[in-house]
């Protein structure tokens, strides 16, 4: 890493090639250019901002899902396939349904992901983000099922039921 922590310059990460290193010192050194220029293109383009919005945050709600997991197979190395059903997909987070718990699920236009929101559980983690290997559930439920595992996470509900008599 290159860089000074003390200065408070930000480092710059050794890339495997030539050309991202490049754009890395690029951006560094650019930033308060680059950003000036993003607040412009917004301010001049809000009618295709707001298409956008409409058509990927509430129309078609589970490709925000889809774009977050291909970014998490991509990084993991593991296979992914969901593209060709983003229809299906689409409408199984349009449901507002856990596909686990049936609580409801929120899948509107926050930019940040809250434990409500929609999220893509792989049911067997080793098989990658394959159709018929995931499930919509709530984020929370996600981090649970990431943490305990499925059976731990039914063993804990059938506790807090068994204890307080429901």
């Amino acid at each position: 890493i290159e860089g000074s922590f003390e200065t408070g310059e930000k480092p710059i990460y050794k890339m495997k090639t030539k050309n991202q290193l490049y754009h890395a010192k690029y951006h560094q050194e650019n930033r308060d250019e680059i950003l000036a220029r993003k607040v412009k293109h917004r301010k001049n383009h809000k009618e295709e901002a707001q298409k956008y919005k409409i058509e990927y945050c509430i129309e078609k709600p589970g490709n925000i899902v889809i774009s977050r997991a291909k970014y998490r197979a991509k990084k993991k190395g593991i296979r992914f396939d969901l593209d060709q059903y983003k229809d299906q997909i689409n409408e199984r987070v349009k449901s507002g349904a856990c596909e686990l718990t049936g609580e409801i699920m929120r899948y509107d236009n926050r930019k940040a992901v809250k434990d409500d929101s929609a999220s893509i559980d792989r049911i067997n983690p080793s098989l990658g983000y394959i159709y018929d290997n995931i499930r919509i559930i709530r984020y929370d439920v996600n981090m649970m099922l990431n943490k305990y595992g499925e059976d731990r996470l039914l063993k804990i509900a059938d506790a807090i039921r068994n204890f307080h008599g429901v």
